[in-house]
């Protein structure tokens, strides 16, 4: 979310948050008390005040669904509300300091689920969904008037700041993932394998080509290790291009290998592994991955 040319947010798992103050050309990352969060939606009214939700989609565990308020641009975050159901928040939306919106779904019977806000996220108020609206990932506004997108093609629309809802018919039989408008009548709404538009404010979606790209792609081993700096385990993450022998390894600051994490046939794709700081001493240190074609090194510092 950009609220202007220059400030930005970002958010993603693992509980972080990114802010640019310079149009994207540098991004700082705060960690917010809560690792075990997937966070999917921000919404900022100004420099200060902004808004972020979080969900687990197919996870089953329960407490999963929270949201939070910073006021000092992102640096800090305090929980709001937080629910202890199989219920996932996707999509925050704020029109001002006091009054928002919420959206998501439970995830034992993908009910959708509306939220809305008149005093800056300190109570909230359930609103009700039309039939046959299920599970929400996205919302968007323009002034009053609202559109939101989930499971099953679910689109559905307010002209009152999400008091009411009606369900907006359309081709859409998969998940739609996100919904934007430029203004009051042109808006994208795209899901699994479609692309909806319209140019009458949803009264008639119309789907739009896709022409999937299959060639096959080389994929870059990538290293990413959190938090940075570490006090208690840190998080080893690694993107592998394809079923390629691997090494990881730990080294001092002086280049001394301390310790030899992992030495196997890494997974296609995404591969992820700890370590327990403790026990290590404090300092600065390198984790290294180690192919036959590349040696790939990040630092990190460890707290004590």
């Amino acid at each position: 979310e950009f609220l202007d040319e220059n400030y930005g947010w970002t958010i993603c798992c693992d509980g972080v948050v990114g802010r640019t103050t310079n149009g994207g050309n540098f991004w700082e990352a705060f960690f917010t008390p809560y690792y075990e969060a997937v966070f999917y939606g921000v919404s900022f009214v100004n420099q200060w005040d902004g808004w972020i939700v979080a969900g687990y989609p197919d996870s089953l565990a329960t407490g999963q669904g929270c949201i939070l308020r910073s006021t000092d641009g992102g640096v800090n975050w305090d929980s709001l509300y937080h629910l202890s159901a199989y219920e996932d928040f996707f999509d925050v939306y704020f029109f001002n300091t006091l009054n928002g919106i919420v959206v998501g779904g439970d995830e034992s019977d993908y009910s959708p689920i509306i939220l809305k806000t008149t005093d800056g996220g300190i109570t909230w108020n359930s609103i009700s969904a039309p039939v046959n609206s299920y599970y929400l990932r996205a919302v968007d506004f323009v002034e009053d008037e609202g559109w939101a997108v989930g499971k099953y093609g679910t689109i559905i629309h307010t002209t009152d700041y999400g008091n009411t809802w009606t369900f907006q018919t359309n081709p859409a039989e998969s998940t739609l993932f996100d919904v934007d408008f430029s203004d009051n009548l042109h808006g994208i709404a795209c899901g699994h394998n479609i692309i909806l538009y319209t140019t009458d404010g949803g009264q008639n979606w119309l789907p739009t080509g896709i022409e999937e790209d299959t060639r096959s792609k080389k994929l870059e081993t990538r290293l990413i290790v959190f938090p940075n700096p570490a006090k208690g385990n840190l998080r080893i993450r690694f993107n592998s291009p394809d079923e390629q022998k691997i090494t990881v390894k730990l080294y001092d600051v002086s280049g001394r290998l301390i310790n030899e994490i992992f030495n196997g046939k890494a997974k296609i794709g995404m591969n992820e592994m700890s370590i327990i700081t403790a026990n290590y001493a404090a300092g600065i240190y390198f984790i290294s991955i180690e192919t036959d074609k590349e040696i790939i090194t990040e630092k990190f510092i460890i707290l004590k």
